[in-house]
């Protein structure tokens, strides 16, 4: 699943994971992320840290909470530099915009294993 409210971002990382076979799940709009979280458990959510109208750290606790769901934070406004930062997010990891597809595919694919594997962190 992704969320993000600038749609060319996730028209881009709509095309990436389509060509690589990925399935997903969109949205620009918060007041469909609850819904959609209802109707099915992502295996991996990549969620835009500043977005408007939304607490994207509160929706990333209610993700990880509900499901124990891995989630990828997007970030352009805040400096995340280090492990620790991520950590401070609570996330499973990040990436920094402007989006590389190598970086955003190979991170992808690496918490998608974990996630196969069952080798997620169980809060």
């Amino acid at each position: 699943m992704m969320v993000d409210d600038d749609q060319s971002i996730l028209n881009m990382l709509s095309r990436i994971l389509d060509m690589e076979g990925y399935d997903n799940t969109e949205t620009a709009n918060h007041k469909n992320i609850l819904s959609l979280l209802e109707e099915s458990t992502p295996n991996l959510v990549i969620l835009d840290v500043a977005m408007p109208k939304l607490d994207s750290l509160k929706l990333r606790d209610l993700v990880q909470q509900r499901s124990h769901t891995p989630v990828i934070m997007l970030t352009g406004t805040c400096e995340v530099t280090t492990l620790q930062d991520t950590k401070l997010l609570n996330a499973d990891d990040y990436v920094k915009q402007p989006l590389w597809k190598k970086t955003l595919l190979s991170r992808l694919v690496a918490k998608l294993r974990h996630v196969m594997a069952g080798n997620h962190r169980q809060n």
